[in-house]
């Protein structure tokens, strides 16, 4: 992506595609060509890859760093075409215009044409008819390695260029075929130097252009995107073109924890240099110099320093202009963006100064940084005497953003005392010998990046500081063991009958084999666990199968989706498997993946106990789990019947709100054993995905310690921003099944506040820690008429996934954003018998 100035060209100069080849052509100059230690075959390989099945995406990427002749006027060109996805194919197309310090755009949705064989595209959108070939000679065969772009953005803006490569193919990783962090495998390769020449047309007015372009071909089983999906990898990629003919690749994927790996899989710096040799490394550093805010408010990194050993390399990367935020086309759910754009280069290389281009495409946002104080603990009565340890965290960490911290103590109205600045670690002893005695101490921490432009801010609870002995501190309510809420009444006995569902038969499938009406259905698992040595994890599952919807909207979607919350060191890891389920039987509950993750009863005469393991991968960590399921109390049937009437469809659906659960987790070979509670949660939708895009939900399943158990949920307009149906039901400790129809949710700074008047309640649903995702684990606090209660909760902010799938598809016509109305309770919002 990147394009130096090409001062060697001189008016008139015959144009590399006309230029006489040489008797003797380098191999890579003719086709067929196949390098050595690759499947990659030219021209084949750069067509389509439509039939290969395992293609999930594919890509056409080509900038440009080029210039008016005569006037010196220096201009970036970026198109990209994608294989369609779900009736659409994306085209992206901008122009930005240095001397303006201003990008044009002109990014639409369309219908794609590509041929298998050989490069041939046409993208057919509102503003035209865009073509990326290649080249024929007078025989009509194609020339190796030049191509023809042609793309347009309406009457005032267009680029038509001729394209010639000066070098052959980098095949990306070596061969060709490189691991893209979590997100798959792709086939990848780029010309990362080619001729360009012809004709620009912005705001009307149409010029000659020259200038250097870089094209890239991406293909394979792997699914990344600049808007999430479900939790994904993001990346910073950078193409450098430098004026002693090298030219590097270089990238960085942060895991979906937003940590950067130095692993092969997760980027690299990558060259072709001048005399036409390659390699690449993982050993190098990049440092984020400076953050910039979009107008859109996402943050992204905006100056870069690259340093790397072996070649004494230490590079410096600017953008040219701040604002190349590309725009995405408009859907039902807001805008969204990725910054994609030119930059300048400058530094040495071997200590011999160089300088040039770059292109940086950026899908890594930033967040202001989000603190708590860990030490000492939020109590209002707590003393501190003596050296005392302070200590905080950070919410959301990102390893693309190294904080530094500044901490403060002020008392009362009092000007606040600074005790240390640019402090490297979230830590510091404060000697309390130099405050006076008294309450109404508060401590301040705030944390910078490293231009200051990302800061958060913390303050503490108020504190008393006493140097003569410390006072008693606080009682302090702490949730129960999740073991200890796994107690109750034992199961029943199979076959069991409650509402219109029979188990074990409503256990199994009701894809329309089994139940016409049936076009979706999983189950999912909730699983709050405490391993031998006090370790907690929260671990949610789903197997789901919907085989209807992937005919209906074609493409592929996760059929087992993990999430594994490591309570006690606050790190979250994410898995999914994109292959269709093994097994999801019916009559019974059964359902495997390919890979082996399952979920199986133990047979009729062994009712409600199941076994249960799933294999966590993230990175270079690995964490397998395998229970034992019992369910202590009766399945909870929704809405008495086990049918509920939502938006668009009805929905079979189920709760097991209490399940023993006993087993081991093994991390990375260690393994340990462990017990705690378990939510099975069982649904089968009569309304198709498509027909649901516009509606998504909240969702908690609370595990009191008193032997309560409820379910609640929200139901979100999606395109007008309004709550169209809520629900609160209780599992009672004896049995009693209660709906509640008038109770208050809020949203509340650390997670939810739910009370009700009948029955009376007052629960805090709290995340254990922010930053975990859709899917995260809670403590319960609060009060049940006038007793204290704690206890676990599960949270499900599938909301957020709808909001990301809605960047897939076009906006609706004249949809407007609004504002949140009150939610309508349970008897106003359409649950009851279908």
């Amino acid at each position: 992506m990147l394009l130096r100035r090409v001062t060697e060209f001189v008016a008139g100069a015959v144009f590399a595609l006309c230029c006489v080849r040489a008797v003797a052509a380098p191999e890579w100059q003719k086709y067929p060509y196949h390098p050595a230690g690759t499947d990659i075959e030219f021209p084949k390989d750069e067509g389509t890859h439509q039939a290969d099945l395992s293609v999930t995406m594919e890509w056409w990427y080509v900038s440009c760093h080029i210039e008016e002749p005569g006037t010196g006027k220096q201009y970036a060109v970026m198109v990209a075409y994608f294989k369609e996805l779900m009736g659409h194919s994306l085209r992206l197309f901008d122009i930005s215009a240095v001397a303006e310090g201003r990008m044009h755009t002109a990014t639409q949705h369309g219908t794609l044409q590509a041929k298998p064989g050989l490069l041939d595209l046409a993208h057919t959108n509102p503003c035209g008819v865009d073509r990326l070939f290649v080249k024929t000679g007078p025989d009509g065969a194609p020339v190796p390695f030049q191509y023809r772009l042609e793309a347009h953005g309406g009457a005032t803006m267009s680029a038509t260029l001729d394209l010639a490569a000066d070098k052959p193919p980098l095949l990306v990783g070596g061969d060709g075929y490189v691991q893209v962090g979590n997100a798959g495998n792709s086939w990848y390769y780029s010309l990362t130097r080619m001729q360009a020449q012809g004709e620009l047309t912005i705001d009307g007015r149409t010029f000659a252009v020259r200038g250097l372009a870089w094209m890239d071909h991406q293909w394979g089983p792997f699914m990344v995107s600049p808007v999430p999906i479900f939790p994904t990898d993001t990346y910073e990629w950078f193409a450098l073109q430098l004026d002693n003919g090298d030219d590097y690749m270089i990238s960085n994927i942060f895991d979906r924890a937003r940590r950067l790996q130095r692993v092969e899989g997760f980027g690299g710096l990558g060259w072709m240099l001048a005399d036409g040799s390659t390699g690449m490394t993982v050993d190098f550093d990049l440092q984020r110099l400076a953050y910039w805010k979009a107008p859109c408010g996402d943050w992204y990194s905006a100056k870069w320093r690259v340093t790397e050993p072996s070649r004494n390399l230490d590079l410096v990367i600017t953008p040219e202009i701040q604002d190349q935020a590309v725009p995405l086309p408009k859907t039902r759910f807001g805008q969204f963006y990725f910054w994609e754009g030119r930059c300048a280069v400058a530094g040495t290389i071997e200590g011999k100064p160089v300088k040039g281009n770059a292109f940086v495409e950026l899908t890594h946002r930033f967040e202001m940084p989000s603190l708590s104080f860990t030490l000492p603990a939020a109590a209002t009565d707590l003393a501190l005497g003596g050296p005392v340890e302070i200590a905080w965290t950070v919410d959301n960490p990102d390893q693309g953003n190294p904080l530094t911290f500044a901490l403060s103590c002020r008392q009362g109205t009092a000007a606040p005392v600074v005790l240390a600045e640019k402090l490297g670690k979230p830590a510091f002893t404060l000697d309390t010998t130099r405050f006076a005695d008294g309450d109404g101490y508060v401590l301040e921490v705030v944390a910078n990046s490293s231009d200051g432009t990302l800061q958060g801010r913390k303050a503490s609870a108020s504190l008393a500081i006493s140097n003569h002995g410390p006072l008693a501190p606080a009682s302090v309510v702490t949730p129960a063991p999740a073991q200890a809420i796994a107690a109750g009444p034992q199961p029943l006995a199979y076959p069991y009958t409650e509402g219109r569902l029979s188990f074990p038969k409503d256990e199994g499938l009701h894809l329309p084999s089994e139940d016409p009406f049936t076009v979706m259905e999983w189950f999912a698992h909730y699983a709050h666990l405490t391993a031998a040595d006090g370790h907690r994890y929260f671990l949610f599952t789903t197997f789901v199968t919907y085989d209807p919807i992937e005919k209906e909207l074609g493409g592929r979607f996760p059929h087992l989706i993990a999430t594994l919350v490591d309570v006690t060191n606050r790190k979250t890891y994410h898995y999914r498997d994109l292959q269709p389920l093994a097994k999801f039987a019916s009559g019974h509950a059964e359902a495997e993946t390919v890979g082996g993750d399952h979920f199986r009863w133990r047979g009729a005469d062994r009712p409600f106990q199941y076994e249960f393991g799933v294999t966590v991968r993230e990175g270079d960590t690995t964490l397998a789990v395998a229970l034992d399921l019992e369910m202590v109390k009766p399945p909870l049937v929704v809405n008495g019947t086990g049918y509920i009437c939502e938006p668009k469809g009805v929905s079979g659906y189920y709760s097991q709100t209490r399940c023993r659960a006993t087993g081991s987790i093994t991390v990375n070979g260690v393994k340990q054993d462990v017990q705690g509670v378990q939510w099975i949660d069982r649904q089968w939708l009569g309304a198709s995905f498509s027909q649901n895009m516009g509606y998504s939900y909240d969702w908690w399943a609370l595990q009191l310690a008193n032997n309560e158990e409820a379910i609640m949920f929200r139901i979100w307009d999606t395109a007008k921003n309004v709550v169209v149906m809520q629900v609160l039901e209780i599992n009672h400790a004896d049995g009693r099944r209660e709906k509640v129809n008038s109770f208050v949710l809020t949203d509340v700074v650390n997670g939810w506040r739910l009370t009700a008047a009948v029955p009376k309640w007052d629960l805090a649903i709290t995340p254990v820690y922010s930053g975990q995702g859709i899917w995260q684990s809670c403590d319960v606090t609060g009060t049940i008429g006038e007793a204290r209660v704690t206890g676990l909760a599960a949270a499900e902010m599938a909301k957020d996934i709808v909001k990301e799938m809605g960047a897939l598809f076009p906006a609706a016509p004249g949809a407007a954003e609004k504002k949140p109305a009150p939610a309508p309770q349970a008897g106003e919002g359409g649950a009851g018998k279908p």
